[in-house]
């Protein structure tokens, strides 16, 4: 676990097995499986036979997650930051696989939600992709062995995007009202158009008294 929330920082020193970008995938998001090339160090071939097929696990829901097209690659970038803290919790607690509710399973299942509804276009640039990826960090400065963590932030996930719905949807009817509005005008534009149109046409009036009706 101490070798794990290392790698979790950042620091990938002594952990065996050659050259391994876990380092850079962790401080810039990405699509990487770290925990995939994790495995092929000494540190995941060191581990124990329950500790092995737990990493295991948490590789194929990390690569079910970067292979879903339905979710923007910056999206899968910040879940990807998750996969050392989503390997802890799960050697640390094994109800993380039979409960659903468990925290962080309710995490995962918060940020899969709402990538589910993100454009293609999402990116860095987006007010959300900024919050998003100052919770993600602040769980993996704060995640040492407390669980916790993870249902707070998914709190705060759920709040956030709580307050993004209510404001897209006053956004909504805002626009809604200036339809409605500029609807209204350009009927009233063109019955008033015809009204003039109808005294203009069957009198022969001084242009004058025409450009004064227009």
């Amino acid at each position: 676990m101490q070798s794990l929330t290392r790698i979790q920082h950042g620091d990938v020193s002594g952990i065996g097995g050659g050259s391994v970008p876990l380092a850079a995938t962790l401080v810039a998001p990405g699509v990487t499986n770290v925990l995939r090339e994790l495995k092929a160090t000494s540190l995941g071939s060191g581990m124990g036979q329950m500790e092995g097929m737990t990493l295991d696990i948490v590789i194929m829901l990390f690569d079910q997650i970067f292979d879903d097209r339905k979710i923007p690659s910056a999206m899968k970038g910040l879940i990807g930051r998750l996969q050392i803290p989503t390997l802890k919790v799960a050697i640390l607690d094994k109800t993380f696989f039979s409960k659903k509710t468990h925290p962080a399973r309710r995490l995962l299942d918060a940020l899969g939600d709402i990538a589910l509804h993100l454009p293609p276009d999402f990116g860095s640039s987006s007010p959300l992709y900024i919050e998003l990826d100052r919770l993600v960090q602040k769980l993996i400065d704060s995640f040492q062995d407390n669980i916790d963590v993870f249902e707070t932030m998914r709190a705060d996930v759920e709040r956030m995007t709580s307050e993004g719905v209510q404001r897209a949807e006053a956004e909504a009817r805002d626009l809604a009202q200036e339809v409605e509005r500029k609807e209204k005008l350009a009927l009233a534009k063109a019955v008033a158009q015809h009204a003039i149109k109808l005294r203009v046409d069957t009198k022969k009036l001084p242009p004058v008294i025409v450009r004064f009706l227009s």
